[in-house]
């Protein structure tokens, strides 16, 4: 299934990048701008994604929860990054898109500092808090990267 999946791939690249009126339009990626934005989406999304499962594995293991019961404090970051979209959907009117995306980064930075000192009998509070720092940053990073590939897209 993997050398399948991986001559599909090579396949449709090919495709996409030759044919006249692609689904895929791969000339995008010529931009510096919008190749940086989707490989910064791609690493994000990816380390979001990991340190959510890797949180809610060890959450679980040291409160004894089990069997998909997540606990509240996994979910707070849900709350804070639907507040936190159209807040910075109004800054990126105001400020530029570079400096709200090092904000991004900065808070993303500090809610994983924050989980330097989780143990296994961590609780509600510590959780909760440093998905809201992250949720904050991700919205301050996701939302400018989005923009500035529309902009990209729409220009062309």
């Amino acid at each position: 299934m993997t050398t399948i999946s991986a001559v599909a791939l090579v396949g449709v690249l090919i495709w996409e990048w030759c044919h006249k009126d692609p689904i895929i339009d791969l000339h995008l990626f010529k931009d510096r701008s919008f190749a940086i934005g989707n490989l910064l989406m791609f690493y994000g999304g990816l380390c979001v994604d990991v340190q959510h499962r890797i949180i809610a594995a060890f959450y679980a293991n040291g409160s004894g929860l089990h069997g998909g019961k997540r606990p509240a404090g996994i979910n707070a970051r849900g709350f804070a990054i639907l507040v936190a979209m159209p807040v910075v959907g109004f800054l990126l009117g105001r400020y530029d898109a570079r400096r709200l995306l090092l904000f991004g980064m900065c808070m993303l930075s500090f809610a994983l500092f924050h989980m330097t000192r989780f143990d296994t009998s961590i609780d509600f509070r510590p959780v909760a808090t440093a998905r809201v720092f992250q949720a904050i940053g991700l919205a301050f990073l996701f939302v400018p990267i989005n923009t500035a590939g529309i902009r990209i897209y729409s220009e062309k």
